[in-house]
């Protein structure tokens, strides 16, 4: 079955269905950046990583994500401006007290430990429409 006119929320469906098949695979197409050239990363809604240089010139990577929401575009405003709809999602952890509330970096509100990206959750949508 194909799904003709694909929408936002149908992807992220299909997206977690994998995720929720098997995280592991998922989290690790998430993971994964390739190389691609200049013309890629100008491209208008697909999201690629900044600029290393090499010997050779410029290097940039694009990833799954990255391809996934050039199907959709990016945000013309706001915080997620050049950003597009969908993101990966994670548990926050502390190494030493578990899941916790706070950001990657952010001092654990328990030890005071740099907190860490823990189990891979899916996918959400970055923010609503």
């Amino acid at each position: 079955m194909i799904n003709d006119p694909l929408t936002l929320d149908k992807a992220l469906e299909i997206l977690n269905s994998i995720a929720k098949a098997d995280p592991k695979a998922a989290e690790a197409l998430v993971e994964t950046r390739v190389p691609c050239n200049g013309a890629l990363a100008e491209h208008p809604s697909v999201q690629v990583s900044g600029c290393h240089d090499s010997p050779d010139g410029p290097v940039y990577q694009v990833g799954f994500l990255g391809a996934i929401n050039g199907l959709f575009g990016t945000y013309d405003e706001g915080d997620k401006a050049g950003w597009g709809p969908i993101a990966a999602a994670w548990d926050v952890v502390c190494p030493d007290c578990g899941k916790v509330d706070g950001r990657e970096g952010d001092p654990c509100p328990k030890c005071g430990k740099a907190l860490e990206l823990g189990p891979f959750l899916g996918f959400i949508r970055t923010q609503e429409d």
